[in-house]
């Protein structure tokens, strides 16, 4: 009796320390699940609005987003046809904002702490204005006195087109252009019974050009040679021969010289036009 026992006792003990076991490791494990728990930060937004300095909003205007700290790039978005724009999903910090549009000066909305939803950074966006310069200068006579009443033109060396509003020299020579933009240029003198004088290659370089000097020479004029005077955008037509040899029709600052003589014809031709033609032509 003592000997058939002893296996039962022992059987009963090891499944009573199995069952005991696999209780704790269940409820070591069910602890630690329990203690994990995810943090979640709350992000925030920045938006404004875009206008123009001439009307109207900005529509389609580039805005960064950038770092207050090192100026780094952390978004881009482009205002919409009411031109506002908004970027969401950010952190608490320091940001600026920078707009561009093609036309307008750049804008920057700096300073903003974002602790919360911020609305109305707002943008003006000022019109470009490119900056413009003067030229100016004296004339002088061959003998040295003053070239009062000389026409002064600027013109692009490119295309030879007028740049600017055509000045006068005052009694004293002396002559103001405004309103010329960078660029190379030549400048222009004519007086009547003076050769057209003109200065060449001329560089405007963001700052006033002074002493643009010039000297006007004398020319002389044979007494049959036929003038033709251009001015703005009419000529005057002198010394035709009264035989009828030689005849001119105009048009403004068309000319056209029509002759029959069998003889040499001379022509003085000065001042300057923007439309203005010659045309010689013999009979």
């Amino acid at each position: 009796m003592r000997t058939s026992k002893i296996p039962i006792i022992e059987k009963t003990a090891k499944a009573v320390v199995a069952i005991f076991t696999w209780s704790i490791f269940a409820l070591t494990f069910g602890c630690s699940s329990d203690l994990a728990e995810e943090e979640i930060t709350p992000t925030y937004s920045i938006g404004g609005t875009v206008t123009k300095s001439d009307g109207g909003v900005a529509s389609g205007a580039s805005v960064q987003l950038q770092s207050a700290a090192d100026d780094s790039n952390l978004g881009q978005t482009t205002t919409d046809a009411a031109g506002a724009y908004a970027f969401t999903g950010l952190t608490t910090g320091a940001y600026k904002v920078v707009v561009t549009l093609n036309g307008y000066e750049t804008a920057t909305i700096g300073d903003i702490e974002l602790k919360n939803n911020t609305s109305g950074k707002d943008a003006l966006l000022q019109k470009f204005v490119e900056p413009t310069y003067a030229i100016s200068g004296v004339a002088t006579l061959f003998n040295g006195g003053a070239a009062a009443s000389v026409s002064v033109q600027i013109c692009k060396t490119s295309d030879n087109t007028n740049v600017g509003q055509a000045a006068t020299t005052d009694a004293s020579g002396a002559y103001l252009i405004s309103d010329i933009p960078a660029g190379a240029y030549s400048i222009i003198f004519t007086l009547a019974g003076y050769g057209t004088g003109i200065l060449a290659d001329i560089m405007v370089n963001n700052a006033n050009l002074t002493s643009q000097n010039l000297t006007l020479q004398p020319i002389t004029i044979s007494k049959n040679a036929i003038t033709i005077i251009y001015s703005d955008n009419d000529a005057t037509i002198g010394n035709l021969p009264s035989d009828e040899s030689v005849t001119a029709t105009k048009s403004g600052a068309d000319v056209t010289i029509s002759s029959s003589s069998s003889e040499l014809v001379e022509f003085y031709v000065s001042g300057s036009t923007s439309g203005g033609s010659l045309k010689i032509q013999n009979n």
